[in-house]
């Protein structure tokens, strides 16, 4: 479990954990920073925020290490790790019946084919976009509208690897 400040946290809840922030705006952009880390812990909680830790999320999904671990290498589920080596997994993609974001396989395997970088793509996932009339990918996603989702990756992928 990820200890957070406040002692009436349930263990099955996500957490928010002291991260290494990262560029924020330049994610909302669309553009990817991996090396930019300006922005402050709640900044970076409260766009991606709040997490799982590996042991919450495998009590939630009822799956084992093994399966996580399997999922997370799939893109299947969404793994970040903190500059002290704790995995972390971003509770949007997760809805209130603990049911996995439709679709974030496809996503992820256009918009970062490597996983190279879960930070980024968790930020492309939760910004909220005019693209998107004001909502985020995750969102899109949640009610169903994958196609949108998987265009605007293909589309911010082609930019990037200009």
């Amino acid at each position: 479990m990820v200890t957070g400040s406040d002692p009436s946290h349930r263990a099955d809840e996500p957490t928010r954990s002291a991260l290494e922030a990262t560029d924020v705006e330049n994610a909302k952009l669309g553009r990817r920073s991996s090396a930019a880390k300006t922005h402050t812990q709640a900044t970076w909680e409260s766009t991606v925020g709040p997490f799982y830790d590996g042991a919450s999320l495998m009590r939630l999904l009822a799956i084992s290490t093994e399966e996580l671990d399997r999922a997370s290498n799939a893109g299947e589920i969404l793994r970040t790790r903190t500059a002290d080596g704790t995995d972390l997994y971003p509770s949007f993609q997760l809805n209130a019946s603990v049911e996995r974001l439709a679709g974030l396989r496809e996503v992820l395997t256009v918009l970062d084919p490597g996983l190279d970088d879960p930070w980024g793509d968790a930020l492309w996932l939760t910004a909220v976009v005019r693209r998107f009339e004001g909502r985020s990918a995750a969102e899109l996603m949640r009610n169903g509208e994958l196609e949108p989702v998987l265009a605007a990756a293909r589309q911010d992928r082609t930019t990037w690897d200009r």
